[in-house]
């Protein structure tokens, strides 16, 4: 099997998340992204304050993305 290049595996994150949100939209699910890009500083502080527990987090490859729901002109923060 080929292995892609970082560039190429964030290109096709960045494809699934666009189907995604255009999905949701349709759906009627408001989405807001909240983070993308973490450096390793916030990882660490993270990590610190309890809020993740692993070491490397996807977001320092630019390979996950949080959102928060917006229902009624409110950001929705419970699951």
């Amino acid at each position: 099997m080929k292995r892609i290049s970082k560039t190429q595996r964030r290109i096709k994150f960045y494809e699934m998340i666009s189907r995604l949100a255009v999905y949701a939209q349709y759906i009627g699910i408001k989405l807001l992204p909240t983070c993308f890009k973490r450096s390793a500083a916030e990882q660490r502080k993270k990590r610190a304050n309890g809020t993740s527990n692993v070491k490397r987090s996807f977001h320092q490859d630019w390979l996950a993305m949080d959102f928060v729901i917006v229902k009624d002109g409110e950001l929705c923060w419970t699951r």
